[in-house]
């Protein structure tokens, strides 16, 4: 029977690796994700009453360069509902991220391109589309359909797309390869820090779940179609043109692939959060579209989902019911499981699986490119959701990967980026997965 490890073996197994490898820099963990000033999870993401990336959502907005073909797409549900918005934000204590939420969904969210210097337009689309047309023509005549893509006979900046396989067997996602050609693309004209933004993480609801008690509930869903409920403002729209079969198109509603798109939807589901918590739900985080609620009994979670789905939809944004699940005492969140009755939470095997071979083929790598690098990185930060210890062991990744301009770039498998890979593939080879709720140990 697998056996959960406590913070203290954790820290020896740390320690033991550590003298084993040889001696280490000592580098601090990276503030968690789910707290951007180091503090306490706030409602909202609020802070003493003042929404923390107001400015750079109001930066965004001033700086978008209007684009010379305007054009507005088909009302969306949140905009059929702004009045709905307008009632329910009133007493926000943060006026201007309000008075911006509702601006934005009544007129369009500007998307905060400026345009630096000459744009390349796509030439083609990426060849996951070209080998799956009927997807692609399913889908433009579904987003047709629904007023969110538009045809256009002017012109309009083009970029290529392509679609990725959804986890529902069947199901696509349209992606914007917005960042091409490097250089020349509309996601080049969009400021990075104005776009970066920090997200809840399975530690926040861990240490919910530690202050409730053993045996707490949890229920989560997810926004049916998040970003596509999400409105471009018509002076941006010109700049998210796609072609396909001849034909123009430009995009309308919030777009996979847009650098600000994140933070966009984000700072919608913030203000779609702190309404729902004014209506009596105690304990509930979002990561992006995926909501998670925690309470004591069965009956409170339940009622607190109820609330929820008849809030969200009332908003304009509605569930997907096929992922709607709760009230349960273990669930999957951000794909780490966790089990308020043993008080864990686990890596799945599959993935812990996964991990240990990938270490293994990278163990005498000696180059690679900075895409390799970053796949690698991202499964090691998925990883330390559960093991809090290896997130000391990430930043010689961030530094490597940062060095490297292009994602073909060749580069060179440095020392320090090789200590830190033995000491993933050692550690990994003696963990179970399994760690204990750090709050209650």
């Amino acid at each position: 029977m697998a056996v959960a490890l406590t913070d203290k073996q954790m820290d020896e197994v740390v320690r033991r690796l550590t003298e084993q490898l040889g001696p280490r820099v000592a580098r601090p963990a990276p503030a968690d994700k789910g707290d951007p000033e180091g503090g306490e999870q706030t409602c909202g993401a609020l802070a003493e009453g003042a929404y923390l990336w107001c400015e750079d959502l109001k930066s965004l907005e001033c700086r978008s360069d209007n684009h010379e073909v305007i054009t507005r797409g088909g009302v969306t549900s949140p905009q059929r509902c702004w009045q709905i918005w307008k009632r329910e934000l009133e007493a926000h204590p943060d006026r201007e991220f309000s008075e911006f939420i509702l601006r934005s969904l009544r007129e369009g969210f500007r998307i905060g391109f400026k345009r630096a210097g000459r744009l390349k337009p796509a030439k083609g689309n990426l060849q996951s589309a070209l080998e799956h047309k009927e997807v692609v023509d399913q889908y433009i005549s579904k987003e047709v359909d629904a007023g969110r893509l538009i045809r256009v006979e002017k012109q309009v900046h083009l970029s290529p797309f392509g679609v990725i396989p959804k986890k529902e067997a069947g199901k696509w996602r349209l992606i914007f390869d917005l960042s091409h050609p490097p250089g020349a693309s509309i996601n080049d004209g969009i400021e990075k820090s104005l776009a970066s933004i920090s997200y809840v993480s399975v530690d926040n609801v861990a240490e919910v779940i530690a202050e409730l008690g053993r045996g707490s509930f949890l229920g989560k869903c997810d926004v049916q179609s998040a970003f596509r409920h999400i409105p471009i403002h018509p002076r941006d729209t010109g700049w998210l043109g796609l072609q396909w079969e001849g034909k123009v198109y430009i995009d309308s509603a919030l777009p996979f692939g847009l650098r600000s798109a994140p933070k966009i939807f984000t700072a919608v589901a913030d203000a779609l959060q702190w309404v729902i918590i004014r209506k009596g739900v105690e304990h509930l985080f979002h990561y992006m579209d995926d909501f998670i609620t925690i309470a004591r009994t069965e009956k409170e979670c339940e009622a607190a989902m109820q609330v929820i789905q008849t809030t969200a939809e009332g908003l304009g944004l509605p569930l997907e019911p096929k992922k709607t699940v709760g009230p349960k005492q273990q669930i999957t969140f951000l794909g780490i499981e966790i089990d308020s009755i043993t008080m864990e939470v686990r890596l799945p095997q599959e993935k812990l699986t996964e991990l240990l071979e990938l270490l293994e083929a990278w163990l005498d790598r000696k180059h690679c490119t900075r895409d390799n690098l970053e796949s690698l990185t991202g499964k090691l930060q998925f990883a330390s959701r559960v093991v809090r210890p290896g997130r000391c062991f990430l930043q010689h990744f961030y530094a490597a990967i940062a060095v490297a301009r292009k994602k073909a770039e060749v580069m060179r498998v440095n020392k320090t980026v090789r200590a830190d890979i033995r000491w993933w593939h050692t550690f990994a080879q003696e963990w179970n997965g399994t760690s204990l709720l750090w709050s209650c140990v």
